[in-house]
């Protein structure tokens, strides 16, 4: 076994999942290499962790489950960008077509 196979297993199974074939190719790999005897330590120091935390009481479990689903809900949210940008171009508009009266009422008054 490599790091990578120590990790993989490390990452998806529980200790206690473990087959003796896999926790013993783990502790005869651990002993080469200190980066995962690290690793198989903290993974066995947080199975002893969770094995002494208590069960959630279901009420609480439920809330922290709707809680979760709400966190992975993606949110939609709507451009601001595209009413600027059309309120920019009113504003640009209104002005052009100001500047184009006043242009040509000063045009046409002085051709009379």
């Amino acid at each position: 076994m490599n790091c990578d196979d120590i990790t993989r297993l490390l990452d998806e199974r529980a200790l206690a999942q473990l087959s003796a074939a896999e926790a013993g190719a783990i502790e005869a790999h651990a002993a080469q290499c200190p980066e995962c005897a690290r690793q198989w330590l903290a993974s066995e120091s947080l199975a002893r962790f969770r094995a002494d935390v208590p069960a959630l009481p279901p009420a609480l479990r439920e809330q922290a489950r709707r809680l979760h689903a709400a966190c992975e809900t993606p949110v939609v949210r709507k451009s601001t960008r595209r009413p600027l940008l059309f309120g920019s171009l009113f504003v640009l508009g209104a002005a052009a077509t100001t500047v184009t009266a006043f242009t040509w009422q000063d045009a046409s008054a002085a051709n009379r």
